[in-house]
């Protein structure tokens, strides 16, 4: 059994015409959010050792400030393109890829990808707001169980 931490991204600023979605950065209560689970993943004992992030300067920024708050240690990090609005088939699949042999793997992602995974997992609809983060249980075959919902204090 393998445990799956799913994070969406911390709130970014609003898109505008000047910059396109994918260069969109954290505000200022995003970091913070980001942040914050940061420290509950720590204080629970959740380090991940694989890392994989969509390469969206919003979902880079939110796992710095995730890597800032826990346990520096042997992290293999990856930022990957094909992360950047993956579907949950996809999101799987990359998984699979990189860390099919890993204990514990976070993804730092974006909706709807991560919400049709978590509700899979919850055999319910889930809700991610920005910096919410979802633990499940994924056996080999990654069939998916709910763990936990860690929802991102209101700013």
């Amino acid at each position: 059994m393998r445990e799956l931490l799913l994070l969406r991204h911390g709130k970014a600023e609003s898109g505008s015409h000047e910059v396109n979605d994918h260069e969109r950065r954290l505000t200022r209560h995003g970091r913070a959010a980001a942040a914050e689970m940061g420290r509950r993943i720590g204080e629970q004992a959740r380090v991940p050792s694989v890392i994989l992030a969509s390469d969206s300067r919003r979902t880079r920024e939110t796992t710095a400030a995730v890597l800032e708050e826990i346990p520096a240690g042997a992290i293999e990090l990856f930022f990957l393109p094909e992360l950047y609005l993956a579907d949950a088939r996809a999101i799987l699949e990359i998984c699979d890829a990189y860390a099919s042999n890993v204990a514990r793997i976070m993804v730092v992602g974006h909706n709807p990808g991560l919400e049709v995974i978590a509700a899979k997992a919850a055999e319910a609809p889930v809700r991610l707001r920005p910096a919410d983060l979802v633990l499940i249980e994924a056996d080999d075959e990654w069939k998916l169980r709910l763990v936990d919902l860690w929802l991102r204090s209101a700013e």
